[in-house]
């Protein structure tokens, strides 16, 4: 999951669009006409796609919208590979993100109600009906969440979570909200799990107290940074080739110079190729290949718009990339998925959220 998220009157707000030409694509189909393309799903959405999982064999998704098809909804809703459906009434205002945990489906933003009940910020679903997890969080919203240590890990823009000091980042265990030691010293933008740490990354400088240029890795115990950390602000994280993958503002990395993409092994920093000529916003891992989403015009020194693959030794373009940027990924029944602000992906007319398939 994971993922960068979209805030409501200014922030930044980020689409996406994937499309690969993918080694060994021919693999998967024995017809010779076949080929990967982009597909809507229905009539989309009419709003920005700004959270995707997959909760109950159905690709939920989530963002700032009313209508996903033909159905009316609150800026939730699933797919379930043919047509549209809401989540009860949904929430009352943005989502960022969306996770699966203990069997309920959890959603997280600005929202102040869920369900037609009062929920700060973050919500649980059952497949039935909508709750608050305590008195939630008491920040300007949620960016990121991810499971560790059997708990929900949320991150974003908050001192309180249950009226628990927890200082941008909090735990919930399904009853109760916790600390983690002393948090850190602003927003957290993206989690993720490697090397059996909580990695998270944001627009902090301290985690637990000690130097983390916004990046620090937790043990379940301790705060520690990551090497030198990074020189500027990022957004996404993800695990490829055993190593973990930061997108972003970024220019250096651990003191070595990684234009806008750079990769941690547990002990040094490295750059991923040349990597892009501007800011990387999404991540993703699909069919072998590293995903990478953003601003970018060229990937590796060759053009890429806004899209580009990496296989392990290379970048590529993508399949003509997007009219706008990149916002989340997530693969589902063998398929990637991929929603943000975007109209245009591979050349077609899609509404904010697409499936890239081979046929």
């Amino acid at each position: 999951m994971e993922r960068l998220r979209v805030s409501i009157g200014g922030a930044v707000m980020i689409f996406l669009a994937v499309c690969i030409i993918f080694t060994g694509c021919s693999d998967n189909s024995t017809d010779s006409n076949a080929a990967w393309n982009w597909r809507p799903l229905g009539s989309g959405t009419n709003g920005a796609v700004a959270g995707l999982t997959v909760y109950n064999s159905r690709l939920i998704v989530a963002g700032i919208f009313s209508q996903a098809g033909d159905s009316s909804v609150n800026n939730i809703a699933a797919w379930n590979g043919i047509k549209w459906s809401s989540l009860g009434s949904g929430c009352n205002g943005l989502v960022n993100v969306v996770e699966v945990y203990d069997g309920k489906l959890y959603a997280a933003g600005e929202f102040t109600v869920a369900g037609g009940v009062g929920a700060s910020k973050i919500a649980s679903w059952d497949g039935t009906a909508w709750a608050p997890l305590g008195t939630g969080i008491n920040g300007n919203y949620v960016w990121a969440m991810t499971i560790y240590n059997d708990k929900l890990i949320v991150g974003g823009n908050f001192k309180f979570a249950g009226g628990v000091a927890t200082n941008y980042i909090a735990a919930w265990d399904g009853t109760s909200w916790s600390a983690l030691g002393a948090g850190v010293d602003w927003d957290v933008w993206d989690l993720a799990v490697y090397d059996s740490m909580l990695i998270a990354i944001g627009y902090f400088n301290y985690a637990g107290g000690v130097a983390a240029e916004g990046i620090a890795s937790w043990n379940g115990t301790t705060w520690a940074p990551l090497g030198s950390g990074l020189n500027a602000d990022s957004w996404e994280l993800t695990v490829y080739d055993n190593k973990l993958v930061v997108g972003g503002y970024l220019t250096q990395a651990g003191g070595v110079a990684a234009n806008y993409i750079a990769a941690w092994d547990g002990s040094t920093w490295a750059p991923i190729g040349t990597g892009m000529d501007y800011v990387v916003f999404a991540l993703a891992v699909f069919n072998g290949n590293l995903i990478a989403g953003g601003l970018f015009t060229e990937a590796g020194g060759i053009p890429a718009n806004k899209v580009a693959a990496w296989n392990g030794s290379s970048w590529s373009e993508v399949g003509g990339g997007t009219d706008s940027r990149i916002l989340e990924f997530e693969v589902w029944n063998g398929k990637l998925f991929g929603g943000g602000e975007f109209h245009v992906a591979g050349g077609d007319s899609i509404n904010y959220i697409a499936e890239w398939s081979y046929k």
